[in-house]
Order: C-alpha cells, then sequence, then structure tokens
C-alpha cells in the first residue's frame, strides 16, 4: 500500500513513471525498495504475530504498513537511549545474607 501511494504521487509529480525521467531513481531502485519494505513489512508483522502483540488479520496489516514508520522510531529511540548518561549507582545498600544483628539464632 505504502510503495503503490508513493508510486501514484511520483506518476502525478513528474506526469509519467519517474524512471522514464533525467534525475530520477531508476527502475531497479524502486524495485529495489519495494523488496525491502515488503520484507521489513511482512517480518514486523510476524515478529508482532509471534509475540502476541497483535491478536489478528487487521493487525498485522496495520503492523505490515506502518513497518517503516516503526523502524524509524525503534531506531530513533535506540539512538537517543545510547546517548544518554547511564544512571548513577543505588543509594540503597545491597541485602545481606545471614542472620541479622537482632533476632538471630544466637541472640540472648
Amino acid at each position: 500500500m505504502v510503495e503503490g501511494l508513493a508510486l501514484y504521487q511520483a506518476i502525478h509529480r513528474v506526469k509519467d513513471f519517474p524512471w522514464r525521467k533525467e534525475g530520477e531513481a531508476r527502475f531497479p531502485a524502486y524495485l529495489t525498495s519495494v523488496i525491502i519494505r515488503v520484507a521489513v513489512g511482512a517480518g514486523m508483522a510476524a515478529a508482532f504475530g509471534a509475540s502476541t502483540q497483535i491478536a489478528g488479520p487487521l493487525g498485522a496489516l496495520i503492523v505490515g504498513v506502518t513497518a517503516p514508520k516503526i523502524v524509524e522510531q525503534m531506531l530513533r529511540h535506540g539512538l537517543a537511549h545510547q546517548a544518554a548518561e547511564p544512571a548513577p549507582p543505588s543509594a540503597t545498600p545491597a541485602p545481606t545474607t545471614g542472620a541479622s544483628v537482632q533476632g538471630g539464632p544466637d541472640a540472648a
């Protein structure tokens, strides 16, 4: 769907198939982009379905169509997360094992 809409817009913008016009991407580039987007969309829909994040065919279709935006947001979030400084260590002491000073087995 996304590729169809993009092709429709490009055809109307240049009044012909874009790969026939100078300065536009050639047909192999368009074909490659279609194959990549379809593969990413199918992969995302399969991954979301396998992890039970979506419950049916409509959900899979929506994930597949929005896959480029999902990937963009995941990359943006991931890069922003990596750029953040690490959190300072916790101020609370780590719990110790064994008996406490008060009320332990040897308490008098």
